[in-house]
């Protein structure tokens, strides 16, 4: 499907009031507005839609929401009294020809929505199992390795497990060692998030991949 196709086919369904915006229109419960927000391809094919701000906004009249206050004015002049106070006047709604505009940092808006969404990624972060058994051959541990490797380049934990039956428990104590040795074979980036523990008749440790910069 060509990029054309697909933004027309997103500019009817915000025409319909299908698509809903991601940030501050979201917060306020409204609906997409085609007249007051933006799309712009993002790389990997993703959408954004993005406020109009400052001259950006079409509209010459603007109803400006301040709390539980609104007044009614010129765009040229909600622009003036927004970088006055070195602010950006954001468009949220319209109604009728008149913009409705709040005055915000909207830079900091974007940031503090980017540090939500990263919030709500890492809760939903999946943490996935690998178990290894205390007398795994080498060429086992690279391939169990490189498994590893892969769950944490797809943004996953990974739980690794030794589990000890019967007379193995008297050598438990030797699983840590043999998950940190496991840890040097691990060409991902990641941090230890649990260190090696042990816990009932299984010792453990928890990768977690490592943010990128």
């Amino acid at each position: 499907m060509t990029i054309r196709v697909i933004y027309v086919i997103i500019m009817i369904g915000m025409i319909k009031g299908r698509f809903h915006n991601f940030s501050l229109g979201h917060t306020l419960g409204r609906e997409c507005d085609p007249f007051y927000y933006q799309i712009a391809l993002k790389k990997k094919g993703r959408f954004t839609i993005k406020h109009l701000i400052n001259e950006e906004i079409k509209s010459e009249r603007t109803l400006l929401v301040d709390g539980s206050e609104t007044r009614e004015m010129s765009t040229d002049e909600a622009i003036s009294i927004a970088r006055s106070d070195e602010m950006d006047l954001v468009q949220v709604s319209s109604k009728g020809n008149i913009a409705i505009c709040k005055i915000m940092d909207y830079n900091k808006f974007l940031y503090e929505q980017k540090k939500k969404e990263k919030s709500n990624n890492k809760a939903k972060q999946e943490t996935k199992e690998i178990r290894l058994s205390d007398t795994i051959a080498e060429n086992d541990i690279k391939t169990k390795a490189k498994n590893v490797s892969r769950m944490l380049h797809d943004g996953d934990k990974v739980r690794v497990v030794i589990i000890y039956k019967g007379r193995q428990i008297s050598f438990i104590r030797r699983g840590i060692e043999k998950l940190n040795n496991f840890d040097t074979y691990i060409e991902a980036a990641h941090s230890i998030d649990r260190e090696p523990r042990i816990e009932g008749n299984r010792v453990f440790m928890v990768l977690a991949p490592k943010n990128k910069a």
